[in-house]
């Protein structure tokens, strides 16, 4: 809590590690490509001295202008990078920079970003992986032609391709779009009338306005249901080598429940890591993040639900007071988006064991897989098995909210996630406060 705390208390922040500025990458000069929403990555950025020029939609290339070595507004950039991408990589050119490094913050423009390092003779993965890690038929069929694991699935064009992708995969069946984003557009179907009305619904509904990846078209995938707990991992690539990986949360199987870290042992975990691995070589991903969703099937063992190329949006990784609470390896998160797009290996901290394991079982369950705000009950313990057993015996007595009596309405409210963090972190910030004052360490400041 002391050392949570202090760090806290230096940054004035919560999603931010204490790492300043770096003479490996300081001075150097980074294109990126999309991502002006996520100011967390260049307010880091501008910490360790790098000179960003950020190529964006311009309302979000107009905010960070302030964080930003340079910003270059392009209208409606996210059609124009994935309908006309030469058109940003000529703008790019003639900008007249000569940069160090390129990236991306979006999965979206993971091709353009594969593109232009290849034009510019910078590192990052080649155009082909970039495609199949932004196409899921692709992924599934280099899975299947490298003989790893895979469901069933079925890739669906048009209306007259569901018969025949039903035939293939069967039911219950999940349909999902072959360029989806943040889970939309995506549900489990049960039946073949159920499968045609999705589809139709869906199909309806699709609109690149809304959701830019969808410029890349309306195609779908049938894959089989896969059973077990969903695992979030968290990988980064230097040269095609992992460099970091982090299995930063588990989900039970109906959303009843999330566990941090993960309570898994450590040989499925090994297992889990070697697929992973073997699935980012078949793929020939080299350069950057990458955000695995897996299950731990109970029959079939470890299955790879989908490759993200693309910064994690989960609770563990980009935050970096969950790290020191509940991390198995501590990484300053934004900062290595940097460091791997420069061609250096960021800064990792193993260690023995996190602070504390914790258990979150919400009130009401996400229907679309999400977390969401809302009343939840909250178990922390030393490990995530014990969290997790404690969670279970409590959720297995309690009365429901229609049954409960004032008393245990109380309880439950009080262990709403947000008021019980809260209370820790203000502890944290006081213990860190006094012994930040106590210790009186300099503080470092960005070139």
């Amino acid at each position: 809590l002391v050392e949570m705390g202090m760090h806290i208390f230096r940054m004035k922040v919560l999603q931010q590690s204490p790492y300043f500025s770096d003479a490996s990458v300081r001075g150097k000069k980074l294109l990126v490509l999309g991502g002006g929403y996520i100011p967390e990555y260049f307010e880091t950025a501008r910490r360790l001295g790098v000179d960003i020029v950020l190529v964006d939609d311009a309302p979000f290339a107009e905010k960070m202008r302030p964080n930003v070595y340079r910003s270059v507004p392009v209208k409606e950039f996210g059609r124009v990078s994935i309908q006309t991408p030469e058109a940003i990589v000529k703008l790019v050119q003639d900008l007249g920079e000569k940069f160090d490094g390129v990236t991306t913050l979006v999965e979206d423009q993971g091709p353009l970003n594969a593109r232009l390092a290849r034009i510019l003779g910078l590192l990052g993965s080649s155009e082909e992986s970039a495609d199949i890690a932004r196409n899921k038929v692709r992924f599934r069929q280099t899975m299947q032609k490298a003989g790893l694991r895979t469901p069933k699935f079925a890739p669906i064009e048009t209306e007259a391709d569901l018969d025949a992708a039903a035939a293939t995969v069967g039911f219950p069946a999940f349909l999902k779009p072959v360029f989806g984003v943040a889970a939309t557009f995506a549900s489990k179907v049960k039946s073949m009338e159920d499968l045609r009305t999705t589809y139709r619904q869906y199909q309806s509904k699709i609109d690149p306005v809304a959701h830019p990846i969808y410029h890349y078209g309306s195609l779908m995938i049938l894959e089989g249901v896969i059973q077990g707990a969903e695992i979030q991992l968290e990988m980064m690539l230097h040269d095609g080598k992992v460099v970091f990986h982090c299995f930063s949360s588990e989900y039970a199987p109906g959303r009843e429940y999330v566990v941090f870290p993960q309570n898994l042992t450590k040989s499925v975990k090994a297992e889990m890591l070697a697929m992973a691995t073997q699935t980012l070589k078949a793929m020939n991903l080299s350069w950057g993040v990458v955000h695995l969703e897996m299950f731990v099937d109970p029959v079939t063992g470890p299955q790879i639900i989908e490759v993200n190329n693309r910064l994690s949006r989960g609770f563990l990784p980009q935050q970096y007071t969950h790290q020191l609470m509940f991390g198995e390896t501590l990484v300053d998160y934004f900062a290595a988006v940097t460091f791997l797009a420069l061609g250096e290996v960021p800064p990792v901290h193993p260690r023995r064991r996190p602070l504390t394991s914790v258990a979150v079982f919400p009130d009401h369950t996400s229907k679309v897989g999400w977390e969401t705000l809302g009343p939840c009950s909250i178990f922390f313990a030393p490990s995530p098995a014990e969290a997790l057993r404690q969670g279970l015996d409590w959720h297995n007595a309690s009365p429901s909210a229609e049954d409960a009596t004032p008393i245990q309405s109380l309880r439950r409210a009080l262990r709403n996630t947000s008021i019980l963090v809260s209370v820790l972190l203000a502890a944290g910030v006081l213990c860190g406060f006094l012994a930040s004052k106590l210790l009186a360490t300099p503080r470092r400041t960005p070139a």
